[in-house]
């Protein structure tokens, strides 16, 4: 168990969907990370990041 625990967190797919979940999380808390006019793209490419991480964890 702790073997496939260790090979999940050296995952660079699971840290960039880790990071994107936190950046979502405050851009929906109003914290403006970016500025206003890249938010949409910035917040299409996060889910994306959160999903891709999502489906290549479910393997």
């Amino acid at each position: 168990m702790w073997e496939k625990l260790k090979g999940r967190l050296r995952s660079k797919t699971l840290w960039v969907a880790f990071a994107s979940l936190v950046l979502l999380i405050l851009h929906q808390l109003n914290v403006n990370v970016v500025d206003e006019q890249y938010n949409k793209i910035v917040e299409a490419v996060l889910y994306v990041a959160v999903l891709a991480g999502i489906i290549d964890g479910e393997k």
